[in-house]
């Protein structure tokens, strides 16, 4: 009997086939549309989560509750109106706040609260500057800061005018409000002017009399030499100089309360120094609108 054969005792094994050059390049396609589904996914999410922070979504924290704020009584001058913050019941970032202007009741458009710069706002037919001081350097609308509101470009404030300032949260509803009023053009004084004393470079005369005391920030001033004019400047507080340029030349203004009694009235004393010789000068006393009140001349030998 003839025994069986090694070979045949086994299955046949399945013959290796290599992938055709068809499918090799099928399988690499496959996995670079996959690779760049992800790569544009990917790019999606990080232009996604860039716009979340650029945008604040991320940083951001949705304003906090309206603060309670008392603010300052205003002091008026004839070119600018300020007021601080006496207390505030919570510290908050400007970004939160808008400011507007009314005038004689006619409101301008709110404007962010200027930050670094000044805004301007259009309130009855006028432009004015509005700035906001930080004093402390907390980047927050906080107590002690300064709201200062002023004639734009340049100027002072129109006469028999009512003006209201509003400090408004970002919905447009009002924190605070602080409101001024200029005096009628009618109610300037009548002043009389003394006799010119030359003493050097130094002129002095006194006020012989008043119709009314009427405090020194309701007043400016402005010189003459020969021809040329300077420029109108405030009335400084007693005893201190301002200087005024007029053709390149500085005059030093002093005005003197004789009196103590914080207003101009008879007896007060008013000095131009920074006199040149052989000149005509004019010095004039003006009304806070700018308006003359009264005048006096001479001239140097």
């Amino acid at each position: 009997m003839t025994p069986p054969s090694g070979r045949g005792s086994l299955a046949a094994a399945p013959a290796y086939r290599a992938a055709s050059p068809s499918e090799g390049r099928a399988a690499r396609s496959s996995a670079l549309q996959i690779a760049l589904v992800l790569f544009v996914a990917l790019a999606v999410v990080v232009a996604a989560a860039v716009y979340a922070v650029i945008s604040g979504v991320f940083v951001r924290p949705p304003p906090p509750d309206r603060p309670v704020i008392v603010s300052s009584s205003v002091e008026l001058w004839p070119y600018q109106a300020t007021f601080r913050i006496v207390s505030a019941s919570r510290d908050v970032e400007p970004r939160n706040y808008r400011v507007n202007l009314a005038v004689n009741g006619v409101s301008g458009a709110a404007i962010p609260l200027p930050v670094n710069v000044s805004g301007t706002v259009t309130a009855g037919g006028d432009s004015y500057s509005i700035a906001w001081s930080d004093p402390d350097r907390n980047f927050l609308v906080s107590q002690a800061d300064q709201f200062a509101v002023s004639p734009s470009p340049y100027g002072n404030f129109r006469s028999d005018r009512t003006f209201v300032f509003h400090l408004l949260w970002s919905d447009g509803t009002t924190i605070q409000s602080a409101s001024w009023q200029t005096p009628p053009e009618s109610s300037k004084p009548v002043i009389t002017f003394g006799a010119v004393t030359l003493t050097g470079t130094t002129a002095t005369f006194s006020v012989a009399d008043v119709s009314q005391a009427v405090s020194p920030s309701s007043y400016r001033f402005n010189l003459q030499a020969n021809t040329t004019f300077g420029t109108a400047r405030a009335l400084g507080t007693s005893g201190t100089g301002v200087a005024v340029t007029v053709g390149g030349v500085t005059h030093t203004v002093t005005y003197t309360d004789i009196g103590g009694d914080a207003t101009v009235n008879a007896g007060d004393q008013f000095s131009v120094a920074g006199l040149l010789p052989a000149t005509y000068y004019k010095f004039m006393l003006l009304w806070s609108d700018g308006s003359q009140i009264q005048e006096r001349s001479w001239s140097t030998p």
